[in-house]
């Protein structure tokens, strides 16, 4: 999780300011030995996976979509659990699973994250305007933020995201 707070742009990997999540956790997913699929060449619609070439001094990357991409990321990964409960999701995790949330409830993932571990008892947790909450805590490193912290940090919101309604997904293990 060394580059969750500070991205991992030496020669490798680029960097999407702003809209980085799903490049991230490819970047984990890689780390962690996951084949990249290659199977339609290097026609960006096709499989999961990215290159960098030395080009002029610097480098060159292509990318599919599902390297980059929230949605088509959790697409072509499968979310193998969902629900509108944060209390129901947050039990259902692990430890290196995969998280994403459908914001707008259209069908279209909108972001994900990692789950570096998670507590094993339900707790009841304030944000910093007054509302309580009762889930299982859970470290998630992300991007598009670039951050590592407890759902319970004042500075994580995915307990806050029902409120709205979203519906939350974990990608298949």
């Amino acid at each position: 999780m060394s580059y969750a707070i500070t991205p991992n742009t030496i020669n490798k990997y680029y960097y999407f300011a702003g809209s980085d999540c799903a490049n991230f956790t490819s970047q984990i997913l890689e780390a962690m030995g996951v084949p990249q699929d290659r199977s339609g060449g290097l026609n960006a619609s096709i499989g999961w996976w990215h290159e960098v070439v030395p080009a002029g001094g610097g480098y060159t990357h292509s990318h599919s979509f599902s390297f980059i991409r929230a949605d088509t990321f959790v697409k072509y990964f499968h979310t193998g659990y969902t629900t509108y409960s944060h209390l129901d999701f947050s039990y259902n995790l692990l430890s290196g699973d995969i998280i994403t949330y459908d914001q707008g409830n259209d069908g279209d993932w909108d972001h994900v994250g990692y789950v570096v571990t998670r507590d094993t008892y339900a707790g009841t947790y304030p944000d910093e305007d007054g509302h309580y909450y009762t889930y299982y805590n859970y470290f998630v490193a992300q991007h598009s933020g670039n951050y590592k912290y407890w759902t319970s940090s004042y500075s994580n919101d995915w307990e806050k995201l029902s409120l709205d309604g979203v519906k939350y997904g974990r990608i298949v293990r």
